[in-house]
């Protein structure tokens, strides 16, 4: 997920500046890794919404400065006007999710009802098979926790995530399916890539499982969890009783496979290293939990993890 206009130095330190990271968050993707801030004053109004709700946290902040002026209620003009941008007035998270798990199982009508740029709606309209080549972004309101989502179309490569840093909090992307993604005969045990087995398929985990890349993006970005759809299926083979991997279309019906990226930091040690709680899930059900994941950037961005 790089972006074509992101250049990656040969070193640099353990954690950029703010004015360097915000430079660099332009034309950010993940998991092309590029180094991104986050405002530590937004992630601490979030945990604070979340664990005492957006009225109470209102209220402190109205009685410290005698005027609220935390809660925004709805996303800016400015980023629904944006051509990438697709929204509806009131989806929240959960209704975005589903709609980033439709455009991952390929469904024409995932954009249906949606508003956006009208050249580009009418480009994925004329043409729904691009809805699913390319990868898409799932951003929340940064000043509510409970507030509105939008979906942010991608490139085939990434999702340009810049623009929008300082208004929404990158949830979730999606990876697309391709000729070149497919899983050799059509489905892997996921023993077999999830370090669970002695015999692990590192280039099948390579195309399953999110990038370093995209554990680094977390990491920057200080979200507690990110979420990667992703175009396979989740299986229980037939004979072994064991969950598999599976390539889409093949086995109607099968739930979709999904990553959450939990809790992403930096080694303290090698700031090439980054660390994480890995999460499988079949559509909503967590399957597989993995702690101590390890991304090694050394290799690039689009380099596997290790278990």
């Amino acid at each position: 997920m790089r972006h074509p206009a992101t250049k990656r130095s040969a070193a640099r330190p353990n954690r950029p500046s703010p004015e360097e990271a915000r430079k660099n968050a332009e034309n950010v993707s993940t998991p092309g890794a590029s180094l991104s801030y986050a405002p530590a004053t937004a992630r601490h109004i979030m945990q604070l919404q979340r664990t005492i709700g957006n009225r109470a946290v209102q209220r402190m902040f109205t009685s410290h400065t005698g005027t609220s002026r935390l809660i925004q209620r709805e996303i800016p003009e400015g980023i629904k006007k944006d051509d990438n941008v697709f929204y509806k007035d009131g989806m929240k998270e959960a209704e975005g999710r589903a709609l980033m798990q439709r455009i991952t199982t390929q469904d024409k009508s995932a954009l249906d009802g949606l508003s956006g740029d009208e050249l580009m709606m009418d480009y994925y309209k004329r043409a729904p098979s691009r809805i699913f080549s390319q990868e898409w972004g799932l951003g929340l309101d940064r000043t509510d926790a409970g507030g509105d989502v939008v979906i942010i179309s991608g490139g085939k490569t990434g999702v340009s995530w810049g623009p929008y840093l300082e208004h929404l909090i990158p949830l979730a992307h999606s990876h697309p399916y391709e000729k070149s993604r497919q899983i050799k005969d059509n489905f892997v045990l996921f023993d077999q890539i999830s370090g669970d087995d002695g015999e692990q398929k590192m280039m099948q985990r390579l195309l399953i499982f999110p990038s370093a890349g995209d554990v680094e993006f977390s990491a920057y970005q200080g979200v507690a969890d990110h979420t990667v759809f992703t175009p396979y299926s989740v299986l229980t083979h037939p004979q072994s009783g064991k969950k598999a991997i599976a390539n889409p279309g093949h086995f109607d019906g099968a739930p979709p496979l999904s990553f959450t990226i939990l809790n992403a930091v930096q080694d303290t040690d090698n700031p090439k290293h980054y660390l994480c709680t890995l999460i499988a899930r079949e559509r909503d059900t967590e399957f597989w939990r993995k702690d101590g994941v390890l991304a090694d950037l050394t290799k690039g961005p689009q380099s596997t993890l290790y278990f």
